[in-house]
């Protein structure tokens, strides 16, 4: 990829997370997605898109998201730990203990809240 490919991709990532975390999830999606078109291996605006998606409730498209940022680093714990919202809200509980207890292995700084989302999941199941 050229340098110029790069700053462009790095310049979409950043704008679409701004806009992300002002809540302008559509905007997120749309500069994200072209961070995506300048690099399609681009596992942290594939995760951010994903929770684009997440907080539309469009949860087909974050785990389309989920999963390529997964293709592209299978130790990315930060996917892990979204698709695993995403399954916690669509009632797939196991799936999403499962994927937090991945998220676990691959980040140990996060175990404590993990630890509550899994109980939480737990208790539910009980």
């Amino acid at each position: 990829m050229s340098t110029n490919n790069e700053s462009n991709r790095e310049n979409h990532y950043q704008q679409g997370t701004e806009h992300y975390f002002a809540k302008r999830y559509e905007d997120a999606i749309i500069t994200l997605t072209q961070a995506i078109t300048l690099n399609p291996d681009d596992k942290l605006a594939f995760d951010r898109r994903g929770s684009a998606y997440k907080s539309l409730k469009q949860f087909d498209l974050a785990l389309q998201d989920y999963n390529r940022a997964l293709e592209i680093d299978s130790t990315f714990d930060n996917a892990y730990r979204n698709r695993a919202h995403v399954f916690r809200h669509t009632n797939l509980y196991r799936a999403a203990i499962a994927d937090f207890e991945r998220a676990k292995k691959y980040n140990p700084h996060h175990h404590d809240v993990i630890d509550k989302w899994i109980q939480a999941i737990q208790d539910k199941l009980t």
